[in-house]
């Protein structure tokens, strides 16, 4: 038997090797993942981390459900995985062992934290200049932050930040259409000598040399994500641009260009439902023609989250796999997946309000960007003052029912204030944990 994956670092400081009392008899752990490759077994294990290629001596180890100590003595694989605990006491509560696991290496990892915010996501404004008939935003009344505003929120990021570098993340609405803010923000920051690099999620389509070289130069923009929903006739269909001259997708297609040739990375979000399927594989074959060089580009496919709270929604999964590996063989990079090498201690930024904050148009603060009405944890001016929010938030309950015994569970993460859901958990985690376990082995 061979380590091929060590475990996570930290759920070894906190996970002491097994011990194994004589005269009791050990299970396979609900999380002990067992899968092929080509003609190899493997074991990984969903919630420490860890895999074991086993060699032909293993193979008579995976033939039994129970075990004794005495197998263990006999097996030196069999005791090893018993220690790494692939194996656990018959009736061990793997759930409570979870829980209990994560509580302390969430606690572990916030002792290391840093003092302040260390993420900002600003919306300069909820309003946009497309109209996607999937937007989170639709039907809401649009927000812009007023020159007073901006001052505000100048004001609070450097009296909450970390003290040093921190990471700005503009979003909307349409963040673009309030590029001045984005200045001057980012200059006053500058002004003060904050350490800070920005991320963006844009539609693309407001970009000019101008913007390009701000965002390169007094805004530090790393990344920018672009949404792009399929070819040409389809995405100019599901954008609905307000005041469209020429063809939008092509005005995007130049401007991805044009942040290119500036040197800032680019994103590309592709959101699928069934009927855009068969454009997004024609956006495919445009994107590999225009951009050549894909040094700083990289792409993903996505369901759209309607289609991901729809019991069948596993077939569009299946086809942005597809359509992702062939992004791969074309030689766009992937957004990254699943995390094979460290437990996921939060589902997302909204379950570590200590270290992320949004600030919306108005001045009101929240953990999620999604910035759902009744869910503000406080103000730029007076602060967190919403507690019981927050500690909703920053709160873990126990695991679900319906996750319960589940070996992809430590992939998930349950949280149960998210508003966006998903259907096929088990099948989805299981298929993307293998494409993530393959190429991490090839």
């Amino acid at each position: 038997m061979i380590e091929v994956m060590k475990m996570d670092p930290l759920i070894r400081i906190v996970l002491s090797e097994q011990k194994l009392p004589p005269a009791r008899q050990y299970k396979w752990s609900v999380y002990a993942y067992h899968f092929q490759k080509g003609n190899a077994n493997y074991i990984y294990n969903t919630l420490t981390k860890q895999c074991y290629l086993l060699e032909a001596s293993d193979n008579a180890i995976n033939t039994r459900n129970l075990y004794t100590t005495l197998d263990m003595d006999n097996n030196a694989s069999l005791g090893q995985l018993a220690k790494d605990y692939f194996l656990v006491q018959e009736h061990e509560d793997e759930d409570l062992l979870y829980e209990n696991l994560t509580e302390i290496a969430r606690s572990l990892k916030h002792r290391k934290q840093k003092k302040g915010f260390t993420r900002f996501t600003i919306l300069p404004t909820t309003a946009c200049n497309a109209r996607c008939f999937y937007c989170f935003e639709a039907h809401k009344k649009p927000v812009t932050m007023t020159p007073e505003m901006i001052e505000q929120v100048t004001s609070y990021i450097l009296s909450s930040r970390y003290d040093g570098k921190i990471h700005l993340h503009w979003f909307g609405g349409e963040p673009l259409i309030c590029s001045k803010a984005i200045d001057t923000i980012c200059r006053r920051l500058r002004q003060q000598s904050v350490d800070f690099y920005s991320t963006m999620v844009s539609n693309g389509s407001l970009i000019t040399d101008e913007i390009a070289d701000n965002m390169a130069g007094i805004w530090n923009l790393e990344l920018i994500q672009i949404s792009l929903d399929g070819d040409e006739t389809e995405y100019n269909h599901r954008k609905q641009y307000h005041t469209a001259k020429n063809s939008p997708y092509r005005v995007v297609m130049d401007h991805i260009g044009i942040l290119l040739r500036h040197g800032i990375k680019v994103r590309l979000r592709c959101n699928v439902d069934s009927r855009n399927l068969n454009s997004c594989h024609r956006l495919i074959e445009d994107l590999n023609c225009r951009f050549p060089d894909k040094t700083n580009l990289s792409a993903y496919f996505t369901p759209l989250y309607e289609v991901q709270a729809k019991e069948n929604s596993f077939s569009v999964w299946e086809s942005c796999f597809g359509m992702n590996d062939k992004l791969a063989a074309y030689g766009f990079s992937e957004k990254s997946g699943s995390n094979l090498h460290q437990l996921a201690l939060q589902y997302c930024m909204a379950q570590n309000p200590h270290n992320n904050i949004v600030i919306a148009p108005d001045g009101l603060l929240y953990t999620c960007e999604h910035c759902l009405p009744g869910t503000a944890i406080g103000t730029i001016t007076n602060g967190i003052s919403e507690n019981n929010i927050l500690k909703q938030y920053s709160s873990y309950p126990p695991v679900p029912k319906k996750c319960s015994g589940c070996a992809f569970l430590p992939n998930c993460t349950t949280f149960s204030l998210c508003p966006i859901t998903r259907s096929s958990c088990k099948e989805l985690q299981e298929h993307a944990l293998l494409r993530s376990l393959h190429r991490e082995l090839s």
